[in-house]
């Protein structure tokens, strides 16, 4: 929106700029019309024409205006333009690293706790674990699913900020 408003402002500065550059073009002007004459009682077509002998400068301070305001309009886009693309850089490395953190909690850690609890359970049934030991591996492995969560949250979110950002999806 802020794009199609900032090209909005600047399509109307062009507008205006090739309005006052017609403007400033001296125009001769054609007149025709009807004479009544009085004392003879007769009518008559009279016909003119003007030409002006104006400069074509005279607009000059309007079109060097509406010009420095085109600019203006320019760099605003420019300005938001590197400000957008910023914004997704930075939400595609978060993406970058929720997606590495994901790969790394699948691939290794949950695994890796599952099978520990797996062998904890078999520790305390066993009798050598207590119920202690088996309770914090099992909320270590709560622990890490609820950082899987968050990871998956934080990608979707992330997605999403950059899909309203640049209309698309990654």
């Amino acid at each position: 929106p802020q794009f199609k408003l900032i090209s909005n402002k600047s399509r109307i500065a062009e507008s205006k700029i090739i309005l006052a550059r017609t403007q400033a073009k001296p125009l001769p002007e054609f007149s025709v019309g009807l004479r009544r004459y009085e004392s003879t009682d007769d009518f008559g077509l009279v016909t003119g024409v003007s030409m002006p002998f104006g400069k074509k400068n005279s607009q000059q301070g309007t079109i060097q205006a509406l010009s420095s305001s085109l600019l203006t309009h320019q760099a605003e886009a420019n300005v938001l333009e590197k400000s957008l693309l910023k914004q997704a850089y930075r939400l595609n490395q978060e993406i970058n690293h929720s997606a590495h953190v994901i790969s790394t909690l699948i691939g290794e850690s949950i695994p890796i706790l599952k099978q520990a609890l797996k062998e904890a359970k078999k520790a305390y049934q066993l009798g050598r674990y207590s119920y202690r030991e088996l309770s914090a591996i099992q909320n270590e492995l709560i622990a890490t699913e609820e950082k899987l969560i968050t990871a998956y949250f934080n990608l979707h979110s992330n997605n999403i900020e950059i899909e309203r950002l640049t209309g698309g999806t990654l």
